[in-house]
């Protein structure tokens, strides 16, 4: 919890007891530690080298952020700028003094002069809205920027999870099953699942091995026997055994290859993860309450749970950021921006196409770009087909995005990811400017001329805006229009 007060202290806290400590300490991120200092101080100390790591300041007026003692460069590695050799660093230099403005923009001869180059490279990549709003620190571990116990938790200890990287965690959490069963496969694969039992102990099910998780889930008669009875009639000696964590990724990624009519991959982790959780209830029965063991009443346990679990199904995704036919834009009045990006480490390409409902496209471009991340092309993608938009006099927009983070982003602005979230701002922006907007998802199959051209303008040596009229075929030379 001390980490919540030490969130609060970084993101100025307005609080009597936050005033009372930076008068006396200063700024907590920039503060040294001081032998005479209060006991609470000293405990707050023990967060700040995690916090210090893991804040950056979202540039907003720019304002109240110190161009030289903040963290506020995403990119870098320490989030602060290196100086150039012999440049004094002005402890009253703020980040908005770097700054042109009408329109805003980065003062790049500045720059060039006080920091390196690399430094000067990473800052030019952050986008400057338009729009003045606050300075504020961003939490870097969460997508949101906003700081939880449970995140600074995770970023402290890290080091104590990576003996587990080898597990597909995120795999484990996307099944379609019951959240009880992902809990118990997250704890087997973590190694957090309580073990009590006695040294040299039978296995309490089967009495005929030592009673260790690798027998349990590998030799005992229980789990060949469920196995041997799933609907599939399958020999357990086709699941991992070399160890628990394979058995547990197999379950999570089960191989479509493995059979000539391997069952379908959601109704096998369901089986799995249910005879798994099962037989793991099963010996705790035997151990803890004195529970004969019985072989088919467990698999009959086995067997029931998964006609209940299937019976309930799984309906197909809904995506509630998508349109539905009642609300899709309709009349000749409307403009449909259809917007994708492709990027890798080095570049990116911001693509989009112009079309009225119905009828094909009238315009199309594709303009190569420098985004960090992929969710930051995508933003910029959309920003520049609302510019071009405007520019062509459209006065109802319809923006369609296969990015379902972008637009959740633009839909619900306040819960936007912190590293879009200046982008984002410009965007409503501009959205404001039409007489009507709408913002939907849609799915890959519908976005693929948008896709299209960014792949293919990634692979460009255009240096700037490409317009066209109509849409380019690709499969020739692209000539169009240089702007």
């Amino acid at each position: 919890m001390l980490s919540k007060t030490t969130w609060a202290l970084t993101k100025g806290n307005d609080s009597l007891a936050g005033k009372a400590f930076k008068a006396k300490y200063g700024n907590f991120l920039n503060s040294s530690n001081r032998s005479l200092a209060s006991p609470i101080w000293k405990g707050l100390q023990w967060c700040k080298e995690t916090i210090q790591v893991s804040t950056c300041c979202t540039v907003g007026s720019g304002s109240t952020i110190s161009a030289w003692f903040d963290p506020w460069i995403p990119s870098m590695d320490n989030h602060k700028p290196s100086p150039r050799l012999n440049v004094l660093q002005d402890p009253a230099l703020k980040v908005h003094h770097l700054m042109f403005f009408n329109p805003k923009r980065w003062n790049i001869p500045l720059l060039t002069t006080l920091f390196e180059q690399d430094t000067v490279h990473n800052i030019l990549k952050i986008h400057l809205s338009q729009a003045d709003f606050e300075d504020s620190a961003t939490w870097t571990p969460s997508s949101s920027g906003k700081h939880s116990v449970k995140s600074f938790y995770l970023t402290d200890q890290h080091n104590r999870f990576q003996d587990h990287s080898d597990i597909v965690w995120k795999a484990i959490w996307n099944l379609k099953i019951h959240e009880r069963f992902k809990l118990h496969l997250l704890r087997i694969g973590s190694e957090s699942l309580p073990w009590f039992s006695e040294v040299d102990a039978p296995c309490p099910l089967c009495q005929t091995s030592s009673d260790t998780l690798d027998h349990l889930y590998g030799d005992c008669i229980f789990y060949r026997v469920a196995w041997r009875e799933s609907p599939w009639d399958l020999q357990s000696s086709i699941l991992p055994s070399a160890s628990v964590k394979d058995l547990i990724n197999f379950v999570a990624c089960p191989p479509s290859t493995l059979l000539p009519s391997f069952p379908p991959k959601v109704e096998f982790s369901l089986y799995a993860s249910i005879t798994i959780y099962l037989l793991w209830n099963s010996r705790n029965d035997v151990l803890h309450i004195g529970r004969p063991a019985d072989l088919n009443v467990t698999i009959k346990k086995i067997k029931r749970s998964f006609v209940e679990h299937s019976q309930i199904g799984h309906l197909p995704e809904s995506h509630p950021l998508q349109l539905s036919a009642s609300q899709i834009p309709t009349g000749p009045e409307w403009d449909i921006l259809t917007i994708d990006a492709a990027w890798n480490c080095n570049r990116s390409c911001l693509a989009g196409t112009m079309q009225h409902p119905n009828d094909p496209p009238i315009l199309s471009w594709f303009q190569v770009s420098n985004e960090e991340k992929p969710l930051q092309a995508e933003a910029k993608a959309a920003l520049l087909a609302l510019s071009i938009a405007g520019k062509n006099g459209s006065t109802k927009i319809w923006l369609r995005s296969d990015a379902l983070q972008l637009v959740d982003a633009i839909l619900h602005p306040c819960n936007s990811p912190w590293e879009i979230r200046s982008i984002i701002v410009d965007i409503i922006s501009a959205l404001n400017f039409f007489s009507s907007w709408a913002c939907s998802w849609i799915p890959r199959s519908e976005n693929v001329l948008a896709h299209d051209l960014s792949q293919y303008g990634s692979k460009s040596n255009f240096p700037s805006l490409c317009y066209f009229q109509g849409y380019p075929d690709l499969r020739h030379s692209v000539t169009g229009t240089l702007h």
